[in-house]
């Protein structure tokens, strides 16, 4: 499914830029194609192929598989040729995976590979963006970018969030795993790789002066490198087919700043990734030379790393950095509509690869969910599809409805895949350290934000913030939601031994999180806390303390951040509360958006009447509001929401699994004091208050802690759970 929808993406994509920019203009801008230069074009591209060949043995060797030349060539040709066809992350993985797996390259091996390779391509590839960007728009550019992006704050908060999070609970894997990231060969390996990557990229930056030449543009050499590079970066995230439409877009925006016409920007683009796939497809023709005879992987010990099963290695990683990234979010407008991007979704763009790819050829998946979990996930899946196509038929196409909920819904699935990664290989160990890492995370976010904020109101730093405190997650709901999930974590692993010094600290670190809601001053997030400490006060006794002194530490931080400043000095108090760096209770009842919100419930119960069954479609709530008010104004309430596009069906489909859930946990009273059911009730109490007056079904971090919550450990894993 997720190949058709990303060929339909790119196809979109790929007309809506020749009805714009005309394609009788693209096609006028090679009547005069100089030949020489698109020569230079093939050559480089040529060259530029063998040399990602040559990173990927290098890449594999250093994970310890030590293919043959003629293997690595088969494989990368594979990965390429699929990436025609299929969306470039998935399809270069899907494609290697074709060749590699007769030499016994297992999935899970080729998915680290994989990702690492992905994160130092992403590395050098936003270096030399950065440098394009300067020497097209100049610096300031690159600063303004870097004060609205969190790119910063990220590489802050995660190294204090890993020690935090290894220092209350870290185990022997994760202290391997750190060790071996931070050893001398293994930096050596990675800076190694980046130099091939750094020669790769300047191949292609050269491919596209040429093309620039070949269509008639001539343009200063440095400038035309540095369009080149933000061209380069855009056409290699991987949210299209071979980049054919997110590469002519960039050339229109970068190339277009350096007075370059639409066309010709287009035009050469163009050339460049038709260049690209003749030199694939004259390497294609090696697939269908006679295959070795399998060849023994030799594990060899340049990798160091003391963790030979790819499968716990994939699901450590995959999941705590997911746990560390996922509190970044990026908004990016994309086709007339905003998309939420979160610096963690990669991961879990990976952690489903991983499944798809390990199923299809082996027929197992490499996580074992509960199968009411499962089977809710796959209807689930049918129900976003289905409500899509009638979308389309009732209304015609929505870039909302395709990118925000369609394609949305399987990153969600990617990051249930990382959850369940984890406890499929470390069992009940690897769920409570991803909760853990996930509580780490959020109190060292709060920490630095808080510190960030006051540093904006004495003048310290000067440059934008959002007028609300919400974290790095782009909207104080969100991060209201984030917190709730951590403090049911936190409640529910409270009685699990952890390190004496981490076990002293578990109060304060609850109450920094409880602070963090209060903070937000987010609504729902206050009622929803309020309820989860209620309840978890009444329903185990034997949390009362530590609930009681969670809030005790709470109350007590809040009396220091906000009645001493009050009492010191008001106009100090004033600014931190303007800047929004101290919350003022005031504003709960000075909310302006409750009449926007409550329309929208009213709007969404309308269109329920009106399609009772199976909903307006996917997408329709947000087309109606662009429709009357210009702006994509969501539905204020899941339910209601559900009820709208997915009608009757789907929200009996979306209850069915909390409905299930009710009525075991009422037969069998006696699992209710496990960890991990308890963070299940939580999660459920706090999501069915959130979720009246807010649309949550989208929260990556929710979807994260179910799937650790709903998997098990595989009963074909060679290692017994810890």
């Amino acid at each position: 499914m997720k190949r058709l929808l990303s060929l339909f993406g790119t196809v979109l994509a790929i007309f809506a830029i020749a009805w714009w920019v005309g394609l009788d203009k693209i096609v006028a801008g090679y009547a005069d194609l100089d030949w020489r230069w698109t020569a230079a074009v093939l050559a480089l591209m040529a060259v530029n192929l063998v040399v990602v060949i040559f990173r990927l043995h290098r890449v594999l060797a250093h994970f310890g598989c030590a293919v043959p030349w003629a293997v690595t060539v088969r494989a990368s040709v594979s990965g390429f040729v699929s990436s025609l066809f299929v969306f470039n992350l998935f399809g270069s993985i899907l494609g290697r995976q074709l060749v590699l797996r007769r030499h016994d390259v297992p999935a899970p091996a080729l998915v680290v590979a994989s990702g690492y390779e992905r994160f130092v391509m992403a590395l050098v590839g936003l270096a030399a963006a950065a440098g394009g960007f300067v020497a097209v728009f100049g610096s300031h550019t690159v600063v303004e970018a870097l004060a609205r992006t969190p790119l910063v704050q990220a590489a802050i908060v995660v190294p204090l969030a890993v020690a935090l999070s290894l220092a209350m609970a870290g185990g022997r894997h994760e202290a391997v795993l750190l060790r071996t990231l931070l050893s001398g060969p293994a930096l050596a390996r990675f800076a190694a790789v980046a130099g091939i990557s750094a020669g790769a990229n300047l191949l292609v930056f050269g491919a596209y002066v040429a093309a620039l030449d070949a269509v008639g543009v001539s343009l200063p050499f440095w400038q035309a490198m540095g369009a080149a590079a933000i061209v380069t970066f855009a056409a290699s995230l991987p949210i299209s087919v071979n980049g054919w439409g997110v590469r002519e877009l960039a050339a229109i925006y970068a190339f277009g700043a350096l007075g370059v016409s639409s066309h010709d920007a287009v035009a050469a683009s163009v050339l460049v990734g038709l260049c690209a796939t003749v030199v694939v497809l004259a390497a294609a023709p090696l697939l269908a030379r006679r295959e070795p005879a399998a060849t023994a992987i030799v594990r060899t010990v340049e990798t160091d790393a003391g963790l030979p099963d790819f499968d716990r290695l994939a699901g450590l990683l995959l999941a705590h950095l997911a746990a560390f990234f996922l509190f970044f979010q990026i908004q990016a407008s994309v086709a007339g509509g905003w998309i939420s991007l979160n610096l963690a979704d990669p991961l879990a763009v990976l952690a489903l690869c991983l499944v798809l790819v390990q199923f299809a050829f082996t027929r197992r998946a490499p996580v074992a969910l509960a199968k009411p979990f499962a089977l809710w996930l796959a209807a689930l899946s049918v129900l976003f599809v289905f409500a899509f196509a009638r979308g389309y038929i009732l209304f015609g196409f929505s870039s909302w409805a395709f990118g925000n909920r369609l394609v949305g819904w399987l990153v969600l699935l990617g990051y249930s895949a990382c959850g369940a990664l984890i406890v499929a290989s470390f069992g009940g160990q690897g769920r409570r350290r991803l909760a853990v890492s996930l509580i780490a995370t959020a109190v060292v976010v709060i920490v630095v934000y808080s510190i960030e904020r006051t540093m904006l109101s004495f003048g310290v730093i000067n440059y934008f913030m959002a007028a609300n405190f919400q974290g790095y997650s782009g909207n104080r709901n969100t991060l209201s939601f984030q917190l709730l999930v951590c403090i049911s974590l936190a409640l529910a692993y409270t009685g699990v031994q952890l390190r004496a010094k981490a076990g002293a600290c578990r109060a304060v670190l609850m109450g920094v999180l409880v602070l963090g809601v209060w903070q937000a001053g987010s609504i729902a997030g206050l009622a929803a806390t309020t309820a989860l400490l209620a309840f978890a006060l009444w329903r185990w006794p034997e949390r009362r303390s530590f609930v009681l002194s969670a809030i005790a530490v709470a109350l007590v931080l809040a009396f220091v951040w906000w009645a001493i400043p009050n009492w010191l000095s008001p106009p100090v108090a004033r600014l931190l509360s303007e800047n929004s760096a101290v919350f003022d209770p005031s504003e709960i009842l000075a909310g302006s958006s409750t009449a926007e919100r409550w329309s929208s419930i009213v709007g969404g119960l309308s269109m329920w009447r009106e399609n009772p069954l199976f909903g307006g479609g996917l997408g329709a709530v947000v087309r109606l509001n662009l429709g009357a008010t210009g702006a994509p104004l969501v539905t204020h309430s899941t339910p209601v929401w559900v009820l709208a596009e997915f009608g009757l069906v789907g929200a009996i489909a979306f209850a069915s699994l909390p409905a299930w859930l009710l009525w075991r946990y009422r037969m069998r009273l006696a699992s209710l004091a496990l960890p991990q059911h308890v963070a299940i009730q939580l999660l459920l109490l706090f999501f069915a208050v959130f979720s009246m007056v807010h649309d949550v079904a989208f929260q990556r971090i929710w979807w994260l802690a179910l799937g650790a919550l709903a998997a098990g450990v595989l009963k074909t894993s060679s290692r017994p759970a810890p």
